[in-house]
């Protein structure tokens, strides 16, 4: 239960560190100091779907196996990462085509975009393999521990 509310974490803070890169990027760029007001809502769009198409198909896979969060868990982000491949080319055209027009907050969104969906592959198979093995390891330890302490 607690797996993909972690990983639903993980996007959250994905995305708002992607719209600090875009800033940065568009600070470095451009040489303007902050996002116009659309580029929030413009941007959200996409971050969603790329979101709920990873999460849900990540969270399905892992409720329909029946081995444990470690033994699943390096099999499903494998196959998680080949199917994210052919999402990752129409997140590419998406934001290609967001780029390619001339207008600041849809440029600006596109970076969004790009930049989170680089974070949160990155920080999902960390966040995932370091959470599961303490969500795992951590209460057969003290288990372990309150058994001696009732031994002794």
């Amino acid at each position: 239960m607690l797996q993909p509310l972690y990983w639903l974490l993980t996007y959250g803070l994905s995305v708002i560190a992607s719209f600090q890169i875009g800033e940065l990027i568009n600070r470095f760029v451009s040489g303007t100091a902050d996002f116009n007001w659309q580029v929030p809502l413009i941007a959200m769009v996409p971050i969603i779907t790329f979101g709920a198409t990873q999460l849900i198909e990540l969270a399905l896979d892992y409720r329909r196996n029946e081995a444990p969060l470690l033994d699943w868990l390096l099999p499903g982000l494998t196959a998680t990462g080949q199917s994210f491949r052919h999402r990752l080319f129409g997140i590419i055209v998406v934001c290609l085509g967001l780029l390619a027009v001339n207008f600041g907050p849809l440029t600006q969104a596109g970076l969004v975009v790009i930049a989170a969906v680089i974070v949160f592959n990155i920080a999902l198979p960390i966040i995932a393999a370091a959470v599961g093995k303490l969500t795992v390891t951590l209460p057969q330890h003290t288990r372990k521990h309150r058994e001696t302490t009732k031994e002794n």
